[in-house]
């Protein structure tokens, strides 16, 4: 063999060897195959007696995802939706045993169940509320693994204690593989009034603010991290999510229809609004605007405001350990409790002299205790920035009767806030060229910020860091 062919013939091998290890990386990419899957969509928000839930059925989001989920390719043969008076128990129960039995090996199921729930903590039983009374979670799983012919399931549960399916799952003795994501704790009451529907069309139609690691594709570990931040912001509930029996979290569910344009565009801050400040998530940006969407009404409420109209949203945060006092969701009395974690702007409670099956993850509207420390002082030291400038700092903080931080920043910067827990305040802040966003953090005297800057000239923004000490 000639000194030339044993050179064609390793580039050969190197080829077929690449060609093998791209194959088998394709091979590890799991997609969500619609045409594959048969969906079982209940939705109620009107129940017998004339009923109406708080919800109501203004801009209904049920509709408008079968239909995303059939333009994706999912046969209309093999949908069923269910809603109001067609969602009695005894026709729930025969729709999904008949809708099962006409499936078939490899295909995948989608569940999902929006309506009230009910939880019993003395039991830890948990049910869907029907059109005419009442179905225990373990229904749906019975009835899936007693009939369903293929092997992995997406189930959503959309109710008060609807975490209860992921309790439920991770018992389960059964070779069906689920994933399963809520739009609530398993012990606690929840509002998700289309909210939860809202993500989940989202992470299906591919929207870029669902794709967190910005590859391109949204997978249902990516659908239930986005899920959970934002249910926690828009509702102040604690989605859970768990695979079992092998279900990939990384599915892919959809491919993301482009980038974010601006990195504030998904962001989450207070905006004013006749007056009054709103949740709100930003949708969109052009130069000295910003476009909300006020979290806390409908679909509809959307509206352009000045970039100095927004603020970051603020909430107390208490350490692990900490005793505050808890406000019953059902009645409304206050109750000693302890703080067992944190998450955004909620905390993992237990109640004196209650077990486990009652902890809850409680809305800072629900909470009180500790004290707001005194930020009153003066600063300096190094700023930083993204941009690679640096150069020297200040900081001059008063805070009044109430808690109410003002001052002045790096020299010309006005800026206000409030504190947020024992060591921890939010700040805003302006001058004539950029708008500032800032978290403060003290420690034995110190002051770290951490700031977010958006260019009111030019557009943009970029992310700084200081490090001050008290003035001599």
């Amino acid at each position: 063999m000639n000194r030339n062919h044993s050179l064609l013939l390793g580039i050969f091998w190197a080829a077929v060897s690449l060609l093998g290890s791209l194959t088998h990386a394709v091979a590890d990419e799991t997609r969500w195959e619609p045409k594959r899957t048969r969906v079982f969509l209940v939705s109620l928000s009107e129940f017998k007696g004339g009923v109406v839930a708080p919800w109501g059925n203004q801009e209904r989001l049920d509709r408008p995802l079968v239909n995303l989920l059939e333009n994706r390719g999912v046969p209309e043969s093999q949908i069923v939706f269910l809603t109001d008076a067609q969602a009695s128990s005894q026709n729930l129960k025969k729709e999904l045993n008949d809708f099962l039995d006409k499936s078939s090996a490899g295909e995948f199921l989608i569940f999902y169940f929006g309506s009230h729930g009910e939880y019993n903590p003395k039991t830890c039983s948990y049910s869907y509320v029907s059109y005419d009374g009442q179905l225990p979670f373990e229904w749906a799983f019975d009835s899936i693994e007693s009939h369903f012919k293929g092997s992995h399931v997406m189930m959503f549960g959309d109710c008060c204690y609807s975490g209860g399916i992921v309790d439920l799952a991770v018992k389960r003795r059964s070779p069906i593989a689920y994933a399963c994501l809520s739009s609530t704790y398993a012990h606690n009451l929840g509002f998700s009034g289309w909210r939860f529907l809202d993500c989940m069309t989202r992470g299906f139609a591919g929207s870029p603010v669902v794709d967190l690691n910005g590859d391109g594709k949204i997978d249902f570990s990516e659908l239930a991290q986005f899920t959970e931040k934002h249910m926690a912001f828009v509702a102040e509930t604690k989605p859970m999510f768990v695979t079992t029996k092998g279900f990939d979290p990384k599915l892919i569910l959809s491919e993301a229809s482009g980038t974010k344009r601006d990195p504030q565009i998904g962001k989450y801050v207070e905006a004013l609004y006749k007056g009054k400040w709103h949740k709100s998530e930003i949708t969109d940006v052009k130069p000295g605007q910003v476009k909300v969407h006020h979290t806390a009404q409908g679909a509809t409420y959307n509206d352009w405001v000045a970039l100095n109209q927004t603020r970051p949203f603020t909430y107390p945060h208490f350490q692990k350990g900490a005793r505050v006092e808890a406000k019953g969701a059902s009645d409304g009395k206050w109750y000693p409790a302890t703080v067992l974690d944190s998450w955004e702007n909620l905390h993992f409670c237990r109640y004196d002299g209650y077990s486990s099956a009652y902890d809850e993850w409680i809305e800072p509207e629900r909470l009180k205790g500790g004290t707001a420390p005194d930020w009153n002082g003066n600063w300096v030291g190094i700023w930083e920035n993204s941009t690679g400038q640096k150069g020297k700092d200040s900081l001059e903080l008063t805070q009044d009767a109430e808690g109410n931080l003002s001052g002045t920043w790096s020299g010309d910067v006005k800026v206000s806030g409030k504190p947020i827990d024992e060591g921890n305040a939010r700040l805003v802040g302006r001058n004539a060229m950029r708008s500032y966003e800032f978290t403060a953090t003290r420690e034995n005297g110190t002051v770290h910020l951490k700031y977010v800057a958006t260019r009111l000239d030019s557009g943009g923004s970029y992310e700084g860091k200081s490090t001050l000490t008290p003035a001599k």
